[in-house]
């Protein structure tokens, strides 16, 4: 595991901005969701005035062709609630105004499946080629360490530990099934964050003679 810092998904983001999917890559680095997560999203499932979204369905490879499973998630704790953030609502927001642009140049060639992410009728994105243009753009911007895994799981979990985030509000959000999971997968930072503890509680108790 090699996350990424909050600096290089910064740097990512400001490079994607322009692409057509900058808003694909918004959802994954501020949430933690899977790719098969945010591209199985569907409009019915985001409220944005609410700013959270329900991750339901998935959008998986089968031989090599995309299927969207309705209700299906990797697991059961995999079927969440998700809080979405100001910037990520504003980014949602105008990606929802653009694609119903793009809805109406295509007219009756729209596949109308209620994909939050599509190309440009409607249809399911190429998981695979997203993948791949994740790497290289990473590459291209100078942050090679970046995959799409890392920013969407590893960076955000890493990030949110780093800032205080509670691991069970961590674990909820990246649908791991237990906290156990999340503990031992990120075990390095949660000692620091012991040791950290122990410091401030000393602190607040103060010192004794």
């Amino acid at each position: 595991m090699n996350p990424g810092t909050a600096e290089q998904l910064r740097t990512f983001l400001d490079y994607v901005q322009d692409h057509r999917l900058y808003p694909a890559w918004q959802l994954s680095c501020s949430t933690g969701m899977r790719r098969s997560e945010v591209f199985g999203l569907r409009w019915r499932n985001l409220d944005l005035d609410a700013g959270r979204l329900a991750v339901v369905d998935t959008m998986v490879l089968v031989k090599n062709r995309p299927v969207h499973r309705l209700g299906r998630t990797k697991s059961a704790s995999s079927t969440r609630m998700v809080a979405l953030d100001g910037q990520t609502i504003a980014v949602l927001r105008e990606h929802r105004r653009r694609q119903l642009e793009e809805r109406l140049r295509a007219s009756t060639a729209w596949a109308d499946l209620d994909l939050v992410f599509c190309n440009e009728i409607g249809e399911p994105v190429d998981l695979d080629r997203f993948t791949r243009d994740t790497k290289r753009l990473a590459i291209e911007v100078g942050v090679p360490a970046l995959t799409l895994h890392q920013a969407t799981r590893h960076t955000w979990a890493t990030l949110a530990l780093q800032q205080g985030v509670n691991a069970k509000v961590v674990q909820e959000r990246l649908g791991h099934a237990s906290i156990a999971i999340t503990l031992d997968r990120y075990s390095h930072l949660i000692e620091g964050m012991d040791r950290d503890a122990a410091e401030a509680v000393a602190a607040l108790i103060g010192a004794r003679p």
